[in-house]
């Protein structure tokens, strides 16, 4: 049987040819600038630094060139007003050998902007239209996934002449992580106070638990396909938070500070039980 697969990326004329869906939801902007002659914190890995109004991601192209990209929230703001931004509320969450030379990059270059798009993976063709990768769906780009989830698709379709039984297979399988990738954007953007204890917990917790740090990289991976592993990371990061503030912060002080921090943190998980493409920064 003959086929047509679209792998054309997040603007697909396969998609858009076969399937009337509502446009893509943007949710961020990415900045990015190229560095050079500077080194990385720790060389051979990427690094994400969180803090300001979005991570900032720094990794090494090659020898003598680093890419930095910068999450900037949806707003009015222009090129020519991104250096003196950043400089205000990122560059003291960077390393000061990296603060300087960006700001003055994005003074001196021209930076490249590209839309953070949210598409829920729930179309993968009909009849003999199948998609693809980025043509099917995408999340923020933070969880680095794009590629992976692509190449899975087309084994998954390789696998099998049914394009409904592979759309509902592959549906399936990433449901987890598209909510993966709506939480991480939130936990390094959304600048509320239960996020802010979440964060530091989940820092606290793979900082102290080798299990924790593998069940997140195969989560980050993709590897998991089913919403228990993350169901259980994200219970054990919010069941630090809640120990913390009971044992050593403010939840000592009264019983309806408690309360508050527990329904704080159960909304939190409502959120993240929701469809991964409602609600995202909030």
């Amino acid at each position: 049987m003959w086929r047509i697969i679209g792998g054309d990326g997040q603007s697909s004329m396969v998609r858009r040819t076969i399937h009337s869906a509502a446009p893509a939801t943007t949710v961020s902007r990415t900045a990015g600038v190229l560095l050079r002659g500077l080194a990385l914190p720790a060389e051979g890995y990427g690094h994400v630094f969180a803090g300001g109004p979005g991570p900032v991601l720094a990794y090494r192209l090659d020898d003598d060139t680093i890419r930095v990209t910068i999450d900037v929230p949806l707003s009015p703001l222009r090129s020519v007003d991104l250096p003196s931004y950043v400089h205000r509320l990122y560059t003291r969450f960077l390393p000061a050998a990296l603060a300087g030379p960006l700001c003055t990059a994005l003074e001196q270059q021209p930076v490249r902007w590209a839309a953070n798009r949210v598409r829920l993976r729930t179309f993968h063709g009909r009849g003999p239209y199948a998609l693809v990768g980025d043509a099917v769906g995408t999340c923020h780009p933070l969880t680095a996934s794009g590629l992976t989830i692509g190449l899975r698709d087309a084994e998954c379709l390789a696998g099998t002449g049914d394009v409904a039984a592979h759309g509902r297979r592959r549906r399936a399988d990433v449901r987890a992580h598209e909510h993966l990738a709506a939480a991480m954007h939130r936990i390094f953007c959304d600048l509320s106070r239960p996020t802010g204890d979440l964060r530091r917990s989940m820092y606290a917790v793979l900082r102290a638990s080798g299990n924790e740090r593998d069940r997140m990289m195969r989560l980050l991976c993709a590897e998991e396909l089913g919403p228990l592993p993350l169901t259980g990371a994200v219970l054990h990061v919010a069941g630090h938070a809640l120990r913390e503030q009971l044992v050593t912060g403010r939840c000592r002080r009264t019983w309806r500070t408690s309360a508050r921090m527990c329904g704080e943190y159960l909304s939190w998980l409502r959120w993240m039980s929701r469809p991964p493409g409602h609600g995202w920064g909030r």
